[in-house]
């Protein structure tokens, strides 16, 4: 579902495309200049936003603030998968002494 969502977010380019013909060429009205615009914006938007909606771990750090904010209590099994996360990005940091020299 995630690669059907990313493939449709360029249609957005088609759709100001379309906006500036009709625009141009058939009806000149403020609408279809405010599509064309409007289209090319939201694509850098999607993008990110189609990432953390549907990538696991990101989405459960999102809502884990959005649970903070609002004052719920972050449910247990994310807080096992969360915390993992944290302590696994911060202690994989490998050793300087691996790299030897040749000489």
């Amino acid at each position: 579902m995630a690669l059907t969502w990313q493939a449709m977010i360029p249609g957005f380019y088609g759709m100001s495309i379309v906006s500036y013909v009709i625009g141009q060429f058939f009806f000149n009205h403020p609408v279809f200049e405010y599509l064309t615009l409007t289209g090319f914006l939201f694509m850098p938007v999607l993008s990110p936003l189609s990432c953390l909606i549907f990538i696991q771990i990101y989405q459960k750090r999102v809502l884990s603030w959005w649970y903070k904010m609002i004052g719920n209590p972050i449910p247990d099994e994310w807080l096992t998968v969360l915390n993992a996360t944290r302590t696994n990005a911060t202690s994989s940091v490998a050793p300087s002494n691996e790299i030897k020299s040749k000489h």
